[in-house]
């Protein structure tokens, strides 16, 4: 009984704020606070919701939105966590690059945008480089802080019982920033999704949950719109959930 309790109870510590938001939601729109065409109801929503998903219409925009993030996200992370491995390792180059590397961090991506498309038209290189960039400069600034501020003392130990630069670099210095880097992939997971939407919108394609996102607004398909801001929710939040299982896997002597 205390078990079932317990259950309850943490399911509604989870869940109390989304069902209080889909109740006032519910209040709102039956009571017409808000016109129609500006906020769908909740059952008219989920009703899109469903018919989204099971019949297939929606599949080649979200198979197409995730492929943009996977590529564009594999391709930055790689870049972003070799180059900050290798920054973070030297002083001096960590002190060179330093400024650039902050400089560049405090640039909006939005504000790229033109650039890459003069230099890369408005084809999918454009959208998958940006969506690069945007998961590069979050891996590349995690990855050398976590170097950087590594376990001094095992350093030192390890230095004092003749182990080499490699084994100091693979068993202490790699694992020690390894936290720092899930760290990294857990905020850029969810920032390109973002990207990846905002390019969809504003950048010409025919098939991504941006695009259809927009043209449901533009059609006053208030309900559909909603829908699909959903969906994109819940896949940016099913994203950072399985990389939070990779890290829990791989990082699992952090926890003792």
């Amino acid at each position: 009984m205390k078990d079932y309790k317990k259950t309850i109870q943490n399911i509604w510590n989870k869940s109390a704020v989304v069902i209080i938001l889909i109740i006032l939601w519910f209040i709102v729109t039956t009571f017409n606070f808000i016109d129609p065409i500006f906020l769908s109801t909740p059952q008219e929503t989920l009703t899109k919701l469903f018919q989204l998903l099971f019949s297939g219409n929606l599949l080649p925009d979200l198979s197409m939105t995730i492929f943009r993030l996977f590529i564009g996200l594999v391709l930055g992370s790689f870049v972003g966590i070799t180059l900050g491995l290798v920054i973070g390792y030297s002083k001096n180059v960590y002190e060179k690059f330093e400024f650039i590397i902050e400089f560049l961090r405090s640039t909006p991506t939005p504000v790229l945008f033109p650039l890459f498309l003069l230099f890369f038209g408005i084809g999918e290189t454009a959208k998958i480089l940006l969506i690069a960039w945007a998961s590069f400069m979050l891996l590349i600034i995690n990855t050398s802080y976590g170097v950087r501020h590594g376990k001094e003392t095992r350093i030192i130990t390890a230095k004092l019982f003749k182990a080499n630069d490699f084994q100091i670099f693979s068993k202490i210095i790699f694992p020690g920033a390894l936290p720092y880097i899930f760290s990294g992939l857990r905020i850029a997971v969810s920032h390109t999704l973002v990207v990846v939407i905002f390019i969809e919108m504003f950048i010409g394609t025919n098939a991504g949950l941006g695009i259809r996102i927009l043209n449901a607004q533009y059609l006053f398909k208030t309900a559909e719109m909603y829908a699909i801001i959903i969906i994109s929710s819940v896949l940016g939040y099913l994203l950072n959930k399985a990389v939070l299982s990779v890290e829990n896997k791989i990082l699992h002597w952090t926890k003792y």
